[in-house]
């Protein structure tokens, strides 16, 4: 019996060029730069939590 080879073919895949920075996509770049530091401020400064968090995990005062 012949045994069967198994072949393997690879092939290149060149990266796509990057697209020209343009006005708009700078000013997204800034914005998301900015939302760490406001995050930070909300949650460690104002004692204010995220959304998500914040609405699975309701804090009742009136607890008894």
């Amino acid at each position: 019996k012949k045994k069967k080879r198994i072949g393997i073919t690879t092939r290149v895949i060149r990266p796509l060029a990057a697209a020209p920075a343009t006005e708009r996509s700078e000013r997204v770049g800034e914005e998301a730069e900015k939302c760490p530091d406001v995050h930070f401020l909300l949650t460690h400064l104002c004692g204010i939590s995220h959304r998500t968090w914040r609405t699975s995990h309701t804090i009742r005062s009136d607890a008894k």
